[in-house]
Order: structure tokens, then sequence, then C-alpha cells
């Protein structure tokens, strides 16, 4: 999967999770796509305003970022809903 559409299905999953009303407290990666995120953020350079960063090294839209070999996906107070690869 290409950064970029993994982006937008994290993104979608931040989204579907407020919509029922559970915050999401982190974003869970496999090393590869923990990789190809980073790769991508090199690739884009940095912003003059760090704060309007939305991804770092250590969190994707404001969330910290876990590193799990089982599977993906955002995890929220409630639950920790994993896609699997």
């Amino acid at each position: 999967m290409r950064a970029e559409e993994l982006l937008v299905e994290l993104w979608k999953q931040v989204l579907e999770n407020k919509e029922k009303g559970r915050g999401a407290e982190a974003v869970i990666l496999t090393p590869s796509q923990y990789r190809t995120l980073q790769e991508y953020r090199k690739k884009l350079g940095d912003l003059p305003n760090p704060d309007l960063d939305y991804l770092t090294p250590y969190t994707l839209f404001n969330l910290p970022i876990f590193i799990d070999s089982v599977g993906w996906g955002i995890a929220t107070k409630s639950e920790t809903p994993l896609t699997s690869q």
C-alpha cells in the first residue's frame, strides 16, 4: 500500500471512530507501514511551523504511533480494532 493510501485509510478510521463516539488513542502500524510513512515524510520535507505537521517520526494526526507486526489500525479507548494484513 502506498503512503497516500495508508494515510487516507487511517484518517477514515479516525473519522469513523469519532462518529461512533470513540476517541482515537493511537495509530498502530506494521514495521513496513511505519517505514513507508517515514520515507514519505522525508520526501515531503519539514514544515516551517512543526505544530502544523500531521506526520512526525513519533505521531500521526497528533496520535502516538506504535509498531505491531500483527495488524494495523486506529486504537480507541474502548477497544483496539486492528485490520489484519
